[in-house]
């Protein structure tokens, strides 16, 4: 399969999911948001499913065995918080004031690919707000909704046409070097907000890198 095909066959993938888990959690506030789309916008295939939603009226108990019995979804379970020790290049959403606004995540696959779904509470953003403004940095501020196809936010448009990554922290409350040198490295030639070069030359002095 080439990288075109391997791309139109997740962004199938992705509404398919959405639709799927619209119906089966009786919700039109369920968002595809992050890596995956953005990196179809550059014509890369994503690597896992990020997938945004208000905590269902469903028993906790109930949903977990709801989500394991939709057709294809595989290993499903509970994603555990993590740890500073554990804490990698994807792991920014269990932080201070994220862990406040997160209920919980499930994690497990679809047809071979990784799928995590984010559970939000209800209170006090929507899962768009969340997307918009708790995501720690502009490129990825893209998201898509079951019958839609993706939104492009001003922060994303800002990041594409001037070449230019804005990090933020606010919601996470810690910063995530591991995090910002994955998105660094996924684009090198885009500049880098100061505040973000401080943090990182300030990270590697105290790492004895400097």
């Amino acid at each position: 399969m080439t990288n075109s095909q391997l791309i139109e066959a997740q962004k199938d993938t992705g509404r398919h999911l959405l639709r799927t888990l619209s119906e089966i959690l009786n919700t039109r506030e369920i968002y595809l948001a992050g890596g995956m789309l953005r990196e179809h916008y550059f014509n890369r295939p994503g690597n896992d499913y990020d997938i945004y939603a208000y905590t269902p009226d469903i028993d906790e108990e109930f949903l977990l065995p709801l989500i394991r019995g939709i057709e294809g979804f595989e290993d499903f379970d509970y994603k555990e918080h993590h740890t500073e020790e554990d804490f990698d290049d994807e792991c920014y959403a269990w932080t201070d004031y994220n862990s406040i606004l997160i209920n919980f995540i499930l994690e497990g696959s679809y047809e071979g690919e990784i799928v995590q779904l984010i559970f939000l509470k209800r209170q006090p953003v929507t899962p768009r707000d969340y997307i918009e403004h708790g995501f720690a940095v502009n490129i990825s501020k893209i998201w898509q909704t079951p019958h839609n196809e993706p939104v492009f936010t001003e922060q994303f448009v800002q990041a594409v046409t001037e070449k230019y990554l804005v990090f933020n922290w606010d919601f996470a409350g810690k910063v995530n070097y591991a995090y910002i040198r994955k998105i660094m490295n996924r684009f090198p030639d885009f500049d880098v907000d100061e505040n973000t070069i401080g943090n990182l030359n300030r990270n590697f002095a105290l790492a004895g890198y400097l």
